[in-house]
Parts: C-alpha cells; sequence; structure tokens
C-alpha cells in the first residue's frame, strides 16, 4: 500500500480463531504487538496511512475484547 502511495485502508477483519487451532489467538495476545495483522497494521500506521478497522466480526460468540487488528494503537 505505501508503494502505491495509499493514504488510507479500511477493512472489516477480526482474527482469534483460525481452521488450523495451531494458529490461534489468546486474549493475552491482543496486546496491540502480537498478531501478523496487528503488526502490519502498525507498520502502515507509522509510514503516514490511516488504517480503519473493525473491532471484531464475532457477534453474539463469547469473546468480549477488541479482536487483532483493531488491538493496534495506530488503527482507528
Amino acid at each position: 500500500a505505501d508503494s502505491l502511495g495509499v493514504d488510507i485502508i479500511n477493512t472489516s477483519l477480526g482474527y482469534t480463531v483460525y481452521d488450523n487451532s495451531a494458529y490461534d489467538y489468546s486474549i493475552s495476545e491482543m496486546d496491540g504487538n502480537t498478531t501478523y495483522i496487528t503488526r502490519g497494521a502498525n507498520i502502515a500506521g507509522e509510514k503516514g496511512i490511516i488504517v480503519v478497522v473493525s473491532a471484531g466480526n464475532s457477534g453474539a460468540s463469547t469473546w468480549q475484547i477488541v479482536e487483532a487488528p483493531a488491538d493496534a494503537p495506530n488503527v482507528l
């Protein structure tokens, strides 16, 4: 995105559970630094790109915290 001159990224992604449970994340890993997607969002923000994300897509799930990449400090 940076090399293309993108100013804003808007996405409705939220990740905690994957088809392969070896890649699942725990609540403690929603720390704004751990998940790959969060780290990518932080890098984009550090480059001046405005990153807008959803707080999560789990709806009625028992998961009650902000999911990656919304846990990143450099996102809206």
